[in-house]
């Protein structure tokens, strides 16, 4: 994968005057917090904030994260709707273990015939199964579902997800559609 943090989840709310953060964490990733010592915390719009775990307490799919002061209690408190993510070297894995939402983000995502349709950004965790957020050529961002319907293969030691009939699925955003018919019209 291209970076060593993986998304486990997202800040939900914070206490500043205790330095803790209430985080929602992907399914399949309750057990990261026993074997990691720090977490990258990113809220949009601003630089990434790596801190430093005290203690954790898990509770169904939440977790409370109690951070060391080496954060300061101003800085906790811009912290909610923050993408939290651990090192990858947290997330260990069996042979046995079930492919999971949290394992693809950073796979490159292939027709059968061998198309490269995109990279996967982000992956939100939905009811019916999830979704994942390509970031495919000339800056072009698509929605796609996370189901044995589309997906046909996943590959984790190549970083690939294999798919079936990408038309009938991809929903591609409008504003770089408009903006690419913008520039066709421009170009007439």
């Amino acid at each position: 994968m291209a970076n060593n943090w993986l998304h486990i989840g997202r800040v939900l709310a914070v206490n500043a005057a205790h330095r803790r953060i209430r985080v929602s964490v992907v399914p399949g990733c309750g057990d990261v917090f026993g074997d990691c010592a720090r977490l990258r915390l990113v809220v949009e719009g601003n630089a990434p904030v790596q801190v430093r775990i005290r203690c954790v307490r898990t509770t169904g799919m939440e977790a409370t994260v109690e951070l060391t002061p080496g954060i300061s209690r101003d800085v906790v408190a811009t912290l909610k709707n923050a993408d939290v993510l651990v090192p990858a070297s947290a997330m260990r894995r069996s042979d046995s273990d079930p492919v999971g939402l949290h394992d693809l983000p950073g796979m490159r995502v292939m027709t059968s015939t061998g198309d490269f349709l995109g990279t996967v950004a982000k992956i939100q965790d939905t009811p019916a199964g999830g979704i994942m957020r390509l970031q495919c050529d000339n800056a072009v961002m698509a929605t796609a579902p996370v189901t044995d319907a589309f997906i046909e293969e996943i590959d984790l030691d190549a970083g690939i997800i294999t798919v079936k009939d990408p038309e009938a699925f991809l929903v591609f955003d409008l504003d770089a559609c408009s903006r690419k018919s913008s520039r066709r019209a421009a170009q007439d």
